[in-house]
């Protein structure tokens, strides 16, 4: 599976490459198109390499993110203009 999506989105990369160097209008809804499905093959990609992401429950989930906001206050801590500008 993973040879196969990075061929895939390198094949959908090169496409999106030779229609944005000049495109018509029509092209235009093309590279949205295409766009789309990069993104989504990205998220496929990120979801298949982190298994029971979505099983997580809440409290973990707040945990990590109290770590990240404290994370943040001890950066602004460390820098004292950002906490008064």
């Amino acid at each position: 599976m993973v040879k196969e999506s990075r061929r895939e989105l390198f094949s959908l990369q090169k496409s999106y490459r030779r229609l944005a160097t000049n495109p018509s209008p029509d092209d235009f809804v093309l590279m949205d198109n295409i766009h789309n499905e990069i993104r989504e093959n990205l998220e496929k990609k990120a979801l298949a390499k982190s298994p029971g992401k979505h099983e997580r429950n809440v409290k973990d989930l707040s945990l990590i993110a109290k770590t990240a906001m404290a994370s943040t206050k001890a950066s602004q801590a460390r820098i004292p203009f950002l906490l008064h500008p």
